[in-house]
């Protein structure tokens, strides 16, 4: 649906009138400023205004932001409406209705504003995040979660993060030759304390795919063996063997990196050039190449984080 962004002054479209229809299930997509907030507005005092009780109906956004914005313009509207003459009132409901209101329709338009103010929870426009939070807490045992719970906001969860960190650290010292000791050495070989910390929230963030992990393969192990049968290496090869050995001429297309050399070479972009010679310095010092692939990952997986 398109058309010019609408005030209650303009005419609206067709499809504009459509779309805002109760009476039509509707897929609206627009460009930014073309009207689909107008037209949310519109459906609702629609359905209002066909007699629907405020506490029927659930709007949904993504942002805080976009839900105060169609809370304020739909309050604004009623609002106006509770107050208006009924020339100017007739108008604004020939406008969204697209017939001449009766004298019934120019007193419920009236009542709205009041009628939403009276309901329990008045209109009900809320975000996504929001309204899953309300289902999570009117059936939490169905869930699976704490009765009562809470939602903890970011600072109390950066807090969270960092109590886990220096706990992990406090257990890596009691036992220096244990698992999570030789897990910590690795990630200091890759990460500083800054990088460490914005990869704990990225764990965190992803945990549950970690804990599907898991579940699926029982154990850290298991995942590894299981990564290692997919990319088919053998349980006695590590990082040492598997680098060198990929980076030997006979394990990929040396002719094919050449040639996208030249088209690199060739290229208008400002990163085509020097990616081009450090490719082309890659594939001319062979003794180099599994450290300067290894040194290339770490600083991809620093930028990552």
């Amino acid at each position: 649906m398109t058309g010019q962004r609408i005030s209650k002054t303009v005419s609206r479209s067709t499809q504009q009138m459509a779309a805002a229809n109760p009476v039509h299930s509707a897929w609206v997509a627009a460009n930014a400023g073309t009207g689909k907030t107008q037209v949310l507005v519109d459906r609702i005092t629609r359905h209002l205004l066909a007699g629907t009780p405020p506490g029927r109906i659930l709007c949904l956004t993504f942002t805080k932001a976009a839900a105060a914005e169609m809370a304020n313009r739909l309050h604004t509207c009623l609002g106006q409406w509770a107050v208006m003459d009924d020339r100017k009132l007739g108008s604004e409901l020939l406008a969204l209705l697209g017939h001449k209101p009766e004298a019934a329709e120019l007193t419920a338009a009236r009542r709205l504003f009041a009628e939403t103010l009276d309901a329990p929870e008045g209109l009900k426009i809320r975000t996504i995040h929001s309204f899953c939070e309300s289902l999570l807490a009117r059936f939490p045992l169905e869930a699976g979660v704490a009765p009562h719970f809470s939602v903890i906001d970011e600072r109390s969860a950066a807090e969270l993060l960092l109590e886990a960190r220096d706990r992990l650290f406090a257990l890596s010292f009691a036992e220096p030759d244990g698992d999570l000791a030789r897990a910590l050495e690795h990630l200091a070989r890759l990460v500083n304390e800054t990088d460490f910390a914005d990869l704990m929230r990225e764990l965190a963030n992803n945990r549950g795919k970690l804990h599907a992990l898991l579940q699926n393969h029982g154990s850290v192990g298991n995942i590894i063996d299981h990564v290692r049968r997919v990319l088919g290496i053998p349980e006695n090869e590590t990082s040492e063997d598997v680098i060198p050995a990929a980076c030997r001429d006979d394990a990929f297309d040396k002719d094919q990196l050449r040639h996208a050399v030249k088209i690199l070479e060739q290229g208008t972009d400002k990163t085509d050039q020097p990616r081009a010679a450090a490719i082309n310095a890659w594939i001319l010092s062979p003794g180099e190449r599994a450290e300067t692939f290894l040194q290339s990952y770490i600083r991809q997986f620093k930028k990552r984080f």
